[in-house]
């Protein structure tokens, strides 16, 4: 099956995004602003999508998974998703001890 893949992407967005994967932890994450992506339907056709915005990160997000990345492989710090204060460093490095450093 082909790779789903960013043929191009403009611009910056900086907000706060969350996952599944870690719950109640968030981070603040860079990501491009609008983007463009070759990929496949389930018939096996291809077919290119163009997001801005919020399903812009959406889309940037899910095709990190698909490559083994999560957003906290982007961070620096976290943050508790309820009450919206920075983790103690005694909580955060277990989680950010499992990431990769990705250049930015």
């Amino acid at each position: 099956m082909a790779e789903r893949m960013i043929v191009d992407s403009r611009g910056e967005q900086k907000g706060t995004e969350a996952c599944l994967s870690i719950p109640g932890v968030v981070g603040i994450v860079k990501r491009a602003q609008y983007v463009k992506v070759k990929t496949l339907t389930r018939a096996g056709e291809e077919v290119v999508l163009e997001a801005e915005g919020f399903l812009a990160r959406c889309v940037q997000h899910e095709i990190d998974h698909l490559h083994g990345i999560l957003y906290i492989d982007y961070v620096n710090e976290l943050y508790d998703d309820r009450k919206g204060k920075k983790l103690k460093p005694a909580d955060a490095n277990p989680i950010l001890a499992h990431r990769r450093r990705l250049p930015r």
